[in-house]
Parts: structure tokens; C-alpha cells; sequence
């Protein structure tokens, strides 16, 4: 069975009090192949989320990109209603 990774992606950053975001995505190589998994191994969509790999390509860094995508996938948004849930970052205004 192959080795299981994970990938931290930063949805947000820090700023202020405010921690910023992650999520964790998890994936296999598996003779070339880099399928996007569920933390117990188990592929999200072996279809959908997986990506043949050429001999310069870096599977971590694509893991991570796909992460979003995976996670749009499973909470069933649309990147427009991903960035509806953003936070919501206000002018500083001050009494002048």
C-alpha cells in the first residue's frame, strides 16, 4: 500500500486577531500517479482528483493546489461561494 501524505494550505492568512485559516489535504503516489485521499487513504474521487506526474513536477506542490479544489469538492461549494465565506475585511476608519 503506498504511503499516505499530508499537505497544510493556507486558506487565510494572520492578520490582527485574527488567526487566518488551513486545511489539510491528503494524498498517494502510486506509480506516477497522485491521487488525492481522504486521511485513511481512501481516494475523494479517483476520477475527479488525480494527476499523472511528469519527472520535474514537485507532488507536494500539486497536492496542495488540489487541496482547495478537494475541499470545495466535499463541503460542495462553488469557488464563488468559497469567497462568500471569507472574512469580511473592513476600512479602518477613524473621527477626524
Amino acid at each position: 500500500m503506498p504511503t499516505i501524505h499530508r499537505v497544510t494550505v493556507q486558506l487565510d492568512p494572520p492578520k490582527d486577531d485574527f488567526p487566518g485559516r488551513v486545511t489539510e489535504g491528503y494524498y498517494i503516489v502510486d506509480d506516477g500517479l497522485l491521487i488525492m485521499t481522504h486521511g485513511d487513504g481512501k481516494p475523494v474521487d479517483p476520477v475527479e482528483f488525480r494527476h499523472i506526474l511528469e519527472p520535474s513536477d514537485n507532488p507536494t506542490a500539486i497536492a496542495m493546489m488540489m487541496t482547495r479544489k478537494v475541499r470545495r469538492h466535499l463541503l460542495g461549494l462553488s469557488p464563488v461561494q468559497e469567497k462568500f465565506s471569507k472574512r469580511i475585511e473592513y476600512p479602518k476608519m477613524g473621527v477626524v
